[in-house]
Formats: C-alpha cells, sequence, structure tokens
C-alpha cells in the first residue's frame, strides 16, 4: 500500500486522489496497519484521500493524526466512494485504487475506467 502511494506521489497530475478501501489480511495488526497506511498518505501530500470500509476510519485517523490537509471522504460502501468521485474527477487528475480484493474495490478501479472512457468520446 505504501508502495502504491510511492507511485502516486511520483506522477504527475493536477491532483493526486488515494481511493483506499480496507486491508483484510492484517489480523491483529489490523488497526496500527490501517493507521500507519493513512499517515504514510498524509506524508505524501495526497490531495484527496477517499477511505472505503469500516476499517478505512483508521486510514482518516491516521492521516488527521499526521495533520492531513487534503480532502478527506470517508465511504462506507464504494458505491459512495464512486457516487464522489463521478462527482468530482477533473482532467489531469491521477487516481490511486487500491485496497483487499475482497473488498470489491476493483469495481471502483473499472468504474474510473469506464467513466475516462466515455469523456473521451465526447
Amino acid at each position: 500500500m505504501k508502495a502504491a502511494l510511492d507511485v502516486l506521489a511520483a506522477t504527475e497530475g493536477r491532483r493526486r486522489i488515494a481511493v483506499l478501501a480496507d486491508i483484510l489480511e492484517l489480523g491483529s495488526y489490523l488497526e496500527e496497519g490501517h493507521l500507519s497506511v493513512g499517515r504514510y498518505a498524509a506524508e505524501k501530500d495526497t490531495d484527496v484521500l477517499i477511505a472505503i470500509g469500516v476499517n478505512a476510519k483508521y486510514y482518516a485517523l491516521g492521516a488527521e493524526a499526521a495533520g492531513y490537509g487534503g480532502l478527506l471522504i470517508r465511504c462506507e460502501t464504494n458505491q459512495q466512494a464512486m457516487a464522489f468521485l463521478l462527482a468530482e474527477l477533473r482532467s489531469g487528475d491521477v487516481v490511486l485504487v487500491k485496497g483487499s480484493n475482497a473488498t470489491g474495490v476493483a469495481e471502483v478501479a473499472e468504474q474510473i475506467r469506464q467513466y475516462i472512457r466515455t469523456q473521451e468520446d465526447s
């Protein structure tokens, strides 16, 4: 997750948007793992952080504790995240979508790709 945030930070774009869903494979490290990723997102100056899922609240708490200055959105579902994204995405934005496969976050990435294709066609 942190390596993916490194790639996002190194990518040129208008805004860097991190869409992070729960990491389900952390076991007893669940809370601290999510907090750590949230802090790291803040350190990497992500412009928008969208936290999806039950445990994603810890991304938000970690980012806030690290003094995050960007836009922070908490979503319970992928659909809530997509509703926000579709209203907010602008040309030149760079979006990272990451989380455990079991969260279904891949469908968020696919919907973003479809949205971009429709924008390019119009």
